[in-house]
């Protein structure tokens, strides 16, 4: 029986063009030594770095100038692990910007803003998934706490369920109007601090909109608002969010009601 193997040369070529479809996908060459997608591609990258490291020290190694070229022409890193730590902070402060502007962490595969956070976002979900099953895994114990304690969305949510969230903080935005007059939720509100955030993050897409940069928040949604007599800026009617008392003796609900079931109150009608 006559086995046919690859040149090393073509051999090395194609696990080179594996690197680069990974690095579309993904966004950088640190493909993990244990990468249940294509083991190949994760034991071939171990390998150059060892050949590199033999190169360094005056030993025979079989990499050649030419695939060193190529390689850090691709942003390949010789010492991944500070790399992929830097990589990875830089991400997670991404998300965190994210979640000030949004009021959440569910960045869309498919994001234009940031398309490598996009995939990024899509990653941690997958390593959570293989952790779950107990198989080798990128996401450490410290990155989940990070990404845990952000308030992370481990199910990957689709439209519907984000136009659902929305519609669900809206509804906590009216029982906190009904019971204190106001829409102005403090920043720090201990009651419910995802609707202070999300709050926040619709006062942040408004800015974005009205200065003609891309946002999330659609014409509807700020109609929606705008019924409560939401204030885009706090000073607007004259509130501030330390007038929250500590229990809501707002007076009852306007006549006018919305399209999600609740009475919508105009500035003013609230309690004192």
């Amino acid at each position: 029986i006559w086995i046919i193997r690859d040149h090393p040369d073509e051999a090395w070529s194609r696990r080179f063009a594996e690197l680069l479809s990974y690095r579309e996908r993904v966004g950088d060459c640190l493909v993990p030594q244990k990468y249940a997608e294509n083991p190949q591609l994760g034991a071939w990258v171990c390998t150059q770095r060892h050949q590199h490291r033999l190169l360094m020290e005056g030993r025979p190694s079989s990499l050649t100038d030419e695939q060193i070229g190529k390689l850090e022409g691709v942003g390949f890193s010789w010492c991944p692990r500070d790399d992929t730590d830097s990589s990875w902070n830089k991400r997670l402060e991404q998300l965190r910007r994210f979640r000030e502007d949004n009021g959440h962490t569910s960045v869309p595969v498919r994001y234009h803003a940031n398309p490598k956070l996009g995939r990024w976002v899509k990653i941690q979900r997958e390593q959570y998934a293989l952790l779950k099953q107990q198989k080798p895994s990128s996401l450490s114990r410290e990155r989940f706490d990070a990404l845990q304690m952000m308030g992370f969305q481990w199910e990957d949510p689709d439209e519907d369920d984000r136009d659902s969230v929305w519609f669900a903080r809206f509804r906590e935005l009216q029982y906190f109007r009904m019971e204190f007059g106001h829409c102005n939720v403090p920043p720090h509100y201990g009651r419910n601090p995802k609707l202070s955030a999300w709050v926040e993050a619709q006062r942040k897409q408004y800015r974005m909109k009205s200065t003609g940069r891309v946002s999330r928040l659609t014409q509807d949604q700020i109609g929606e608002m705008e019924s409560l007599g939401f204030a885009w800026t706090v000073k607007d009617d004259g509130v501030t969010p330390e007038c929250v008392p500590s229990s809501g003796k707002g007076g009852p609900a306007g006549p006018h009601h919305g399209r999600h079931g609740m009475h919508h109150m105009h500035p003013g009608q609230g309690g004192p």
